[in-house]
C-alpha cells in the first residue's frame, strides 16, 4: 500500500480557457543520450537527511558547469544543499537550518548560492541563507522585513534581477482576523542582499500568487487568482478570477488582466517572444501552453494521464534553444497507481519532439530541469523504487537523483562569405559524436567537414540549399535560403579588411615543382588552418604540393585557398594557369632529367625501395610526407652517383603518402601508397 502526501493549493477558482490544441502523439526525435546520472542515496547522503517522502527540491547551474540541488525529506529528514561538478561527481553536502523548508536556490553573481526557505516558526517567515562556492555558510537570517505577529509570510519563487540581485515573490496571509486575507507580496534585493523595496498588490479581500517569472520584455509577471470585489467588480467573495499583472523593475504595476482565457500556472519561463507555460487549463489535466508578451494563449497541449495534484513542487518547464520547450512532470501508472516521471520535449509549435517516461513500483517523479547554455539540460527529482536510476540500496527511503542529459541535435542558419562562397555549417546541442552532412551544390573535403565553397553556378543562379546534419542516424534539416540572404545580407565585400582579421593572400608557387605555400596577414596570433579542395585537408601545415595531374591538365579550373582561425575562414581564388602558363609548365617537364622509380607500388611492407637516376654529380633532397604536409622521413646524398638506389623506412604509416626527390635544377613527385 502506497502513501501519498501532497501540498494543497486554493481550488474552486474559475477557469476560463480558450482549446487551442491537442495532445501530440507523433515523436519526431529519439530520447538524446544521458551523459550521467547519480542517486543521493546512503553511499552519498547520511540517514538524517532522508525520509520516505521527499518534501522539497530545487536545482541551479554553478559557474563550473556543474549544479547544486537543496532538498529536504518529509518528517525526520533534515534540509541540506549537495554540490556536484559538471562530471556528476558529489564535491560536498552542508547541512541547513532545521527550522525551516527550503524552497528555491539561486546562483549568485559570486558563484556563491541564495536559498529561500519558509520557516516553521508562528507566525511563519521567509529565511535567507547564503552558502559558498566551497560549501561555507555564509549568511542565515529572516527577510529583513518589519515582524508583525498578524502576519505570516511564505515564499513561491526566487527570480533573478538584471542588476546581480534578487526578487522573492510570495504571499502574506493574516491571522487571529474573523476572515483570512492573502495578499501577493514582492522583495526586492540588490546583489549584496539589501532590501531595495517591498511592495504588496491586494484588494480587500485574498489575492493568491500562483507563480511569478521575469518577464519576456523586462520587469516581472505575476500569475495569481483573487476576489477582491475592488479587482473583480463583484462583490460576491466566493467569485474568484485569475488576476494577471506586470511590474517593472521598481514594482510599479504596468497592465493587468482578469478573467480571460489565462490558466493558474504551476510554472512558466519568457521567451523571445513571450511565455510558455505549464499549468491547469482545463479540468481534464496539466497543459502545455504558449503565451505571447501580453499573455494572450495562442497554443495548447494537454499532457495526458497527468496527475491532477501536481503542484508547483512537482513539475517545471523551461524554453529551448530552438524556440521550444522542455516540460519535466508526472503521471499515474495505471497499472499500479504511482507515480511514473515523464520528460516531454516541444518543438515551437509544442508537438513532442521528443519523450521518455516510466518508473518502478514506487513513486519516481521528475521534478525540475534547467538548460544549460550549451542546450543540453540538468534534471532532478525522487525516487523510492529498488535499482531506477542507478539507485544501489533496497530501503523505501526516497532518494534524489540528479542527471545531466544531452539536446537533441539543430542545425541553425550556417555562416556564409558573400565575397568568397565559402560556407560554415553551425549546429547546437547533439551528444559530442561524430557529425556527418550532406549539401549538395557545396563543395567539402569530407562528409564530417562543416566548411565549404558555393559552386559557382549556385552563386550565379541561387536557389535554397538543403543542408542536413546527421548523428547516431538521427538526421535534421535546414533549408538555408541562398538569395534571400544575398538580398540581405550581402551588400558590402565581406572580405576582413581589418588589420586584426585574418586575410588569406596570394601563394607562393613553385610552376616547376608544385610546391606551395599558402600565405596570410593580420589574425590574432592563434594557429591558422589551411584548405584547399584538391590540394589538402585542413592542416597547419602553409607548405603543400599540387600534383602532377593538375599542374598539367589543359583543364584545370582555379583553386579556392582557405584558411581559418578561432571559427574565422576567410578564402583567396587562385588560378593555377594565370600564375605558370601551359606552355611554361609544358616546356619545363621536357627538359625534366631527373628520374625516380618506385620498387614496388604499392608499397607491403615496412620499407619501399627506389632508384634515382641522371642526378649525376648534384645534391639530392629526399623528403617522404603525408598528405598533411606532416614529414615522415628525410634523406640527403651530398653527391649523387648516376644511379642512386635508397631503402626508405615507412613504419607506422598507412594509406597514400607523398615522396619528394629534389636536385637544384628538377624535382620529382610521387605517391605511394602503404596497404
Amino acid at each position: 500500500m502506497k502513501n501519498n502526501y501532497h501540498k494543497r493549493i486554493i481550488a474552486g477558482w474559475l477557469i476560463l480557457v480558450w482549446l487551442l490544441g491537442v495532445t501530440s502523439t507523433v515523436l519526431a526525435q529519439s530520447v538524446p543520450p544521458v551523459y550521467w546520472q547519480r542517486t543521493l542515496d546512503r553511499t552519498i547522503l547520511p540517514i538524517e537527511f532522508r525520509s520516505e517522502l521527499v518534501l522539497s527540491l530545487s536545482m541551479a547551474r554553478t559557474t563550473d558547469g556543474g549544479c547544486v540541488v537543496v532538498s529536504q525529506s518529509a518528517f525526520t529528514g533534515k534540509p541540506f544543499i549537495t554540490k556536484l561538478g559538471p562530471g556528476g561527481n558529489v564535491l560536498w553536502t552542508t547541512s541547513l537550518a532545521t527550522f525551516g523548508t527550503p524552497y528555491s536556490v539561486q546562483t549568485t553573481t559570486t558563484g556563491d548560492f541564495l536559498i529561500v526557505s519558509n520557516s516553521d516558526s508562528n507566525p511563519a517567515n521567509i529565511i535567507l541563507t547564503k552558502i559558498g562556492a566551497d560549501g561555507a555558510l555564509l549568511l542565515n537570517q529572516y527577510l529583513p522585513l518589519p515582524v508583525d505577529n498578524n502576519l505570516q509570510r511564505t515564499v513561491r519563487d526566487l527570480i533573478p534581477s538584471p542588476d546581480g540581485g534578487f526578487l522573492i515573490a510570495g504571499y502574506e496571509s493574516t491571522l487571529n482576523t474573523p476572515r483570512v486575507r492573502l495578499d501577493v507580496l514582492l522583495v526586492k534585493l540588490d546583489k549584496d542582499l539589501t532590501l531595495k523595496w517591498a511592495k504588496r498588490y491586494a484588494g480587500s479581500e485574498s489575492t493568491f500568487l500562483f507563480k511569478a517569472n521575469r518577464a519576456a520584455d523586462g520587469g516581472y509577471v505575476i500569475n495569481s487568482t483573487t476576489n477582491s470585489p475592488d479587482i473583480t467588480g463583484n462583490l460576491n467573495p466566493n467569485y474568484n478570477l485569475i488576476y494577471n499583472f506586470k511590474v517593472d523593475e521598481e514594482g510599479n504595476v504596468m497592465w493587468q488582466r482578469m478573467g480571460n482565457e489565462q490558466s493558474l500556472f504551476r510554472d512558466f519561463v519568457p521567451t523571445a517572444t513571450g511565455y510558455y507555460a505549464i499549468g491547469m487549463s482545463t479540468l481534464s489535466g496539466l497543459s502545455v501552453m504558449k503565451f505571447d508578451q501580453k499573455m494572450n494563449m495562442t497554443r495548447l497541449a494537454r499532457l495526458s494521464d497527468s496527475n491532477l495534484t501536481d503542484n508547483q513542487e512537482r513539475i517545471a518547464v523551461r524554453a529551448t534553444p530552438d524556440g521550444g520547450c522542455i516540460v519535466v512532470d508526472n503521471y499515474i501508472n495505471s497499472n499500479n497507481g504511482s507515480r511514473d516521471y515523464r520528460i516531454t520535449k516541444y518543438n515551437q509549435n509544442l508537438e513532442i519532439d521528443w519523450q521518455e517516461k516510466g518508473g518502478g513500483l514506487g513513486d519516481d517523479e521528475a521534478r525540475i530541469v534547467n538548460v544549460n547554455d550549451d542546450g543540453t539540460y540538468f534534471i532532478a527529482g525522487s525516487t523510492n523504487s529498488e535499482g531506477l536510476f542507478g539507485r544501489v540500496e533496497g530501503s523505501k527511503l526516497a532518494t534524489i537523483w540528479v542527471r545531466k542529459q544531452a539536446s537533441s541535435l539543430l542545425l541553425t542558419q550556417p555562416t556564409y562569405n558573400c565575397a568568397t562562397g565559402v560556407i560554415t555549417f553551425n549546429t547546437s546541442g547533439g551528444d559530442g559524436s561524430p557529425i556527418t552532412y550532406f549539401a549538395p551544390g557545396i563543395s567539402r573535403t569530407s562528409v564530417t567537414s562543416n566548411t565549404g565553397i558555393v559552386e559557382q553556378g549556385l552563386r550565379n543562379d541561387p536557389k535554397p540549399i538543403l543542408i542536413q546534419a546527421t548523428q547516431r542516424g538521427q538526421t535534421v534539416s535546414y533549408v538555408f535560403d541562398l538569395r534571400k540572404y544575398l538580398e540581405t545580407s550581402c551588400g558590402t565585400d565581406q572580405q576582413p579588411t581589418d588589420g586584426k582579421q585574418l586575410i588569406l593572400l596570394a601563394p607562393t608557387f613553385n610552376c616547376t615543382s608544385g610546391a606551395i605555400t599558402f600565405n596570410t596577414s593580420g589574425g590574432d596570433g592563434s594557429p591558422v588552418e589551411f584548405m584547399a579542395i584538391g590540394i589538402t585537408g585542413w592542416t597547419t601545415n602553409p607548405n603543400q604540393y599540387v600534383d602532377k595531374e593538375s599542374r598539367t591538365a589543359n583543364d584545370v579550373k582555379p583553386f579556392t585557398l582557405m584558411a581559418r582561425q578561432n571559427g574565422q575562414v576567410v578564402s583567396y581564388t587562385w588560378d593555377l594557369k594565370a600564375a605558370c602558363g601551359r606552355a611554361r609548365i609544358g616546356a619545363e617537364e621536357v627538359r625534366a632529367k631527373l628520374q625516380v622509380h618506385v620498387l614496388g607500388n604499392p608499397v607491403e611492407g615496412e620499407i619501399a625501395e627506389i632508384d634515382i637516376v641522371n642526378a649525376l654529380g648534384q645534391n639530392v633532397q629526399i623528403n617522404l610526407l603525408d598528405l598533411q604536409g606532416k614529414p615522415l622521413f628525410h634523406h640527403s646524398i651530398p653527391e649523387a652517383g648516376e644511379s642512386e638506389r635508397l631503402r626508405i623506412p615507412i613504419r607506422g604509416a598507412s594509406g597514400l603518402l607523398l615522396l619528394d626527390v629534389s636536385t637544384a635544377t628538377d624535382r620529382q613527385q610521387l605517391k605511394l601508397l602503404k596497404r
